[in-house]
């Protein structure tokens, strides 16, 4: 092999290695959704909690898909989903909402793709006692069906982050009574 071959081939090993390597950067920005409980410390009773669903399909923009949400319905009451401006109108699912499961929320683009990061919606539940409240998100098992890539058509693998709320019983001042509740978030 002459120096020419060798410093051919060795350019060949280096694109190689790259290509390789970038696909290996971009399949670990997995695609992912995921919930953020505000800083607040509401008292049970009065105030409600927010908890936004964030998502991010940056490294592989998304036709659309849904999810479904559990709670804690020993700690909280659902009141509301409010849905952000995302993707096209006609494929916004509204969910069925029952006992501790919200199912079925559902969002996509068939022209661009989703991609993110982006907040996709906001939960409100009422404080009703003390403990910890698990909220988790989760692929949906409803007829919304799971996220599909936007440039391959294949199902994609989600990475899903809950979020969990304290809710301690207050040490009481004079004015208030050992019944009042506060929510704290980790």
């Amino acid at each position: 092999m002459n120096y020419c071959q060798r410093f051919s081939m060795k350019i060949l090993v280096t694109v190689f290695l790259c290509g390789t390597l970038g696909l290996a950067a971009n399949s670990a920005l997995a695609q992912s959704i995921w919930l953020t409980p505000p800083s607040q410390t509401p008292l049970v009773g009065d105030t409600s909690v927010s908890v936004e669903v964030w998502f991010d399909f940056s490294a592989d923009p998304t036709l659309g898909g849904g999810i479904d949400i559990t709670y804690s319905t020993t700690q909280l009451s659902f009141v509301s989903w409010t849905a952000e401006a995302i993707g096209d109108p006609g494929f916004t699912v509204v969910p069925v909402i029952s006992p501790g499961l919200i199912s079925g929320i559902g969002a996509g683009d068939f022209i661009t793709g989703l991609s993110g990061p982006g907040l996709w919606g906001t939960l409100v539940f009422d404080l009703i006692n003390p403990g910890t409240a698990q909220v988790n998100v989760m692929d949906t098992a409803s007829a919304v069906g799971p996220f599909v890539s936007w440039a391959t058509f294949q199902v994609q693998t989600v990475t899903y982050t809950g979020a969990e709320i304290i809710i301690d019983e207050a040490v009481p001042t004079t004015d208030e009574s050992w019944g009042s509740l506060k929510a704290n978030y980790r």
